[in-house]
């Protein structure tokens, strides 16, 4: 009597438990069409209060049945593992840099990105990973990117280069490593991606220091000597003459003697201020000595040296007519016209105008004897 009550206990739970536990296995992977439907069978049968280790043999056959069936393909699975090995340990790290962080499958699909370059490019994970490199970005950076994981790819290299970015109008250092997996095949490139913005900005704040007159605002030499050799180059591509200017102030050092190195320096100032009144924005202006100062520009007419000196003449008398000056302005000149067929350099050019500007500066002083 006794085995009768526990077998029919035995039975009974059976018949309860089973099928719960059943349907929620089946339930929760009910993708699989073919399990729930042997998931069914096995609810119909305990129903009928098949011997509970029937019943558990059965279970256990459709979990096993289940775990196999929803394996992903060999490949994919492989390439999880890999991925999951690869990134688990730094995900943390690449989520909490500063630089974009991401990783590129050898189509070019996102296999990963953190959270920095996500934010960079205003997007959630989910419309990035799975999507090819081309589908987020510019077709120019993808042109570009593309050229650098072929060569990261077939040469097994790290790649590095900066470009500026079509999105933000930043300047990146990027770096592509290739990656490997297990069995020493090119899987993937990791690329970082550094915001060096601010020192392209710094580094062409340091060009342009190196090439202006600090007291001036005008080109120093070397940056006179710079676009004067460009302007010579397209010149001579064009077939036209060119006009240098040399002049130098005649009366800094009696300013500097007399009145003390600060009117000296605003003397050098206003000389700068006349030039910018006088020529035109096209030309090239500098100081490229302390009382020197040089003009490049296309001869447009006939006798445009001579316009253009008396134009800078009389812009000079308007200053020194000024009320309540402590001096006046004054400067020597010497003007070269450079002919295309000419195989002069702008040093040359610039030497033979000093030449003439000190003759005039002679003149000027056997006038005053």
């Amino acid at each position: 009597m006794y085995w009768f009550v526990i077998k029919t206990a035995l039975l009974g739970a059976a018949s309860v438990l089973a099928p719960l536990v059943v349907f929620r296995l089946t339930a929760h992977y009910q993708a699989q069409q073919g399990l729930v439907s042997l998931g069914i069978s096995l609810l119909v049968a305990s129903a009928f209060a098949i011997p509970v280790a029937l019943l558990v043999r059965s279970t256990l056959a459709f979990v096993k049945q289940y775990q196999e069936a929803i394996k992903p393909p060999a490949p994919a699975r492989h390439t999880i593992q890999m991925l999951d090995a690869y990134l688990d340990p730094f995900k943390a790290l690449m989520d909490s840099t500063k630089d974009s962080v991401y990783l590129l499958g050898r189509d070019g699909r996102f296999l990963f990105v953190n959270k920095t370059h996500l934010d960079r490019m205003g997007l959630q994970e989910h419309e990035v990973v799975g999507r090819y490199y081309q589908d987020i970005h510019s077709p120019e950076e993808w042109i570009r990117t593309e050229s650098v994981l072929n060569r990261v790819l077939r040469n097994n290299v790290v790649a590095e280069e900066e470009y500026q970015s079509s999105r933000d109008g930043g300047y990146y250092l990027q770096t592509m490593a290739p990656v490997q997996d297990d069995k020493g095949r090119l899987s993937a490139v990791l690329v970082t991606s550094k915001d060096i913005s601010e020192r392209h900005q710094f580094e062409d704040r340091m060009k342009t220091w190196a090439m202006q007159d600090e007291l001036t605002g005008l080109l120093n030499r070397r940056g006179f000597l710079f676009f004067a050799e460009q302007q010579q180059s397209v010149a001579r591509r064009l077939g036209r003459k060119l006009l240098l200017l040399f002049m130098d102030m005649d009366n800094l050092k009696t300013i500097n003697d007399t009145l003390g190195h600060e009117l000296g320096d605003a003397a050098i100032q206003e000389m700068a201020q006349v030039m910018n009144e006088t020529f035109r924005k096209a030309d090239i202006l500098a100081r490229i000595g302390g009382d020197e100062f040089a003009v490049l520009a296309f001869e447009t007419t006939t006798g445009y040296a001579e316009t253009l000196q008396s134009r800078l003449l009389q812009t000079v008398l308007t200053h020194n007519a000024r009320k309540g000056r402590k001096f006046d302005v004054s400067m020597s000149v010497g003007a070269v016209i450079w002919d295309p067929a000419s195989s002069e350099t702008i040093e040359d050019v610039l030497t033979t105008a000093d030449k003439l500007m000190y003759e005039q500066k002679m003149q000027k002083k056997g006038r005053k004897k």
